[in-house]
């Protein structure tokens, strides 16, 4: 019999293989998988009790809940009033069968048939003040006030981020 740490684990690896089906990101509906900008928390709550590999923890300073899918690497902020304003991607976001983390920028710009509305440099620290990187951000506004933002370095993908631009 399998303890729940094995059952975690190999539901988890099991979640994995299948990433690119289980989860890909929708610039239609603006969602990845079961998380839509825009859902009620509520609605994710039976969700994120059966899923073993998704954390939530309440903010008491930001006063909202922020969820992390840990194998992903995916954040996810609610809002104050408890709907999903945005999810952030660090290790892997699936578009169309691709990894868009580490793509190319010009491939993902020939994938969504899009320019971006601005481009900025920052300074992005990765040690400590002395030691960072100077990424380009790229920010692409969509139709009811959806968005999505870039961070490439030495154009490749590093992270991304989709929200409710309200």
């Amino acid at each position: 019999m399998q303890t729940k740490k094995q059952k975690a684990k190999s539901i988890a690896e099991a979640i994995s293989i299948n990433n690119e089906k289980a989860y890909e990101l929708s610039l239609e509906s603006f969602s990845y998988g079961v998380f839509k900008i825009g859902g009620d928390f509520s609605e994710y709550k039976g969700y994120m009790k059966e899923d073993p590999a998704l954390y939530v923890d309440w903010d008491p300073k930001e006063k909202r809940y922020v969820a992390a899918k840990i194998e992903y690497e995916i954040n996810l902020w609610f809002s104050k009033k408890d709907k999903l304003d945005t999810i952030a991607f660090y290790k892997h976001c699936y578009y169309r069968g691709n990894d868009l983390i580490g793509m190319s920028i010009f491939k993902f710009l020939s994938l969504i048939n899009k320019e971006p509305n601005s481009v900025e440099i920052g300074w992005v620290p990765t040690k400590d003040d002395n030691h960072g990187q100077n990424q380009r951000s790229y920010v692409f506004y969509f139709p009811h006030s959806k968005a999505i933002i870039l961070w490439t370095w030495r154009k490749r993908i590093k992270n991304i981020m989709i929200y409710d631009n309200r």
